[in-house]
């Protein structure tokens, strides 16, 4: 049996197996994206429309006090994924509300930068009134329309 010994030993510099890590991650990375992919874990736009429909309600506009307020009520309590605002300008001082029961409101989220166009907003709770408040120390425009998303 033959004995060989390497007298050369391959050196790597520390940027060399800097880059030799991030290769080896970035090529886990692609593999785990196409594992998960192909597995059917994320959900197709078909899925999405499936599992979110437009909710169907009542377009109210009113007043809470002195604030001006709108509010899309549903026949029935719904999970409501999301919510749609429309503004025809830009406006400070949005609050969104949902219902938690008889004159029980919990707010959702409180815009202090101004919105414009479609502002999608996350909820994901049951509800059958939504409201949308505006305070009265901004001016500018209103909210034009509020469509609800979910099942």
């Amino acid at each position: 049996m033959y004995k060989v010994k390497l007298t050369t030993a391959f050196k790597i510099s520390a940027e060399g197996m800097e880059f030799l890590i991030k290769g080896c991650i970035f090529s886990a990375m692609c593999i785990n994206f196409v594992i998960v992919g192909s597995s059917g874990c994320v959900p197709s736009t078909a899925q999405l429309s499936q599992t979110e429909r437009k909710l169907e309600g009542v377009l109210d506009f009113g007043d809470v006090g002195a604030l001006p307020a709108c509010y899309l009520t549903f026949n029935e309590p719904h999970f409501v994924n999301r919510i749609v605002i429309h503004t025809d300008y830009p406006i400070k001082g949005i609050d969104v509300y949902v219902s938690t029961g008889k004159d029980l409101w919990y707010r959702v989220k409180q815009f202090k930068r101004a919105i414009s166009g479609a502002t999608s907003v996350n909820i994901g709770r049951k509800t059958d009134i939504i409201r949308v408040v505006r305070k009265p120390t901004y001016v500018g425009g209103s909210v034009q329309n509020i469509e609800a998303y979910g099942n």
